[in-house]
């Protein structure tokens, strides 16, 4: 018997199309929260969720560079017998957005 998950006359949420087209529209943002926390089962629940902006994703992923920039020096001197690590420069910044 054919999985129901897969049949092409069903939408399959096991694909990026597929879980965007269920949970990516305003309309069915309470369905995605409610499917979140029973997926993740922690202590703290997810009460409200905010669609980024292509401008929030960049910022995001600049973030996540530099961090990823300052533990591979970290980790390099670390290698190199320096334990306390090279950290050469830090800025304070501020992001409205979050």
């Amino acid at each position: 018997m054919e999985d129901i998950l897969f049949d092409s006359r069903y939408l399959n949420p096991l694909t990026d199309f597929g879980f965007h087209k269920l949970f990516g529209t305003e309309s069915s943002k309470e369905l995605l929260i409610d499917f979140l926390n029973g997926v993740i089962r922690e202590e703290g629940r997810i009460t409200e969720m905010k669609q980024l902006t292509q401008e929030d994703m960049e910022t995001y992923r600049k973030s996540i560079l530099e961090y990823q920039d300052v533990r591979d020096a970290v980790d390099y001197a670390r290698e190199e017998g320096r334990e306390e690590g090279v950290i050469k420069g830090i800025e304070k910044g501020s992001c409205k957005r979050y």
